[in-house]
């Protein structure tokens, strides 16, 4: 429960009655993103995806190769990582990517895993570790966000990873 501005050229603000969060959303409103909060102390990043009304979305959504870049909070500080994202439109992820801790570059990196979109564009990405990131893709499979971390029970670090597709 909360209000939302939008104005004519894209600019969006979301307040929750908690948070004052700013950014932009695409014109046709199938993506927005915003980052800041009110709150001290609250740092927040959101990617919002529209799903499509009438479904219709699959695995195959997800194909192909795609720009990635991941933020990630780890007990040794923050790494950003960059790189490509592979997926075959049947279930079946692998990625490079290379970045910078807050002290050090990091050397290339790969893994791998399988997915899964539901057909309004819900996304998991299942990983080694047994996690799963959760997020969305866009109905054109051009963008996807996932998000990890936000609970005590999962392996890996708190973090946010964007997709773009090449």
């Amino acid at each position: 429960n909360g209000w939302y501005t939008l104005t004519g050229s894209g600019d969006l603000v979301i307040n929750d009655h908690i948070d004052t969060l700013i950014g932009g959303i695409l014109d046709d409103g199938s993506i927005a993103i915003l980052g800041g909060s009110s709150n001290p102390g609250h740092p927040y990043v959101a990617a919002l995806v529209r799903s499509p009304e009438d479904g219709g979305l699959s695995d195959a959504t997800l194909s192909g190769t795609y720009h990635v870049v991941c933020f990630t909070h780890t007990p040794a500080g923050y790494v950003s990582t960059y790189g490509t994202f592979s997926s075959n439109g049947t279930g079946h992820w692998a990625v490079i990517a290379s970045g910078k801790a807050e002290s050090a570059s990091l050397p290339p990196a790969t893994t791998s895993g399988t997915y899964h979109v539901g057909e309004h564009g819900k996304l998991d990405l299942h990983l080694s570790s047994g996690d799963i990131l959760e997020g969305g893709v866009s109905a054109d499979g051009g963008f996807a966000c996932l998000a990890a971390g936000m609970t005590p029970t999962m392996v890996v670090p708190p973090q946010i990873w964007l997709l773009v597709r090449r």
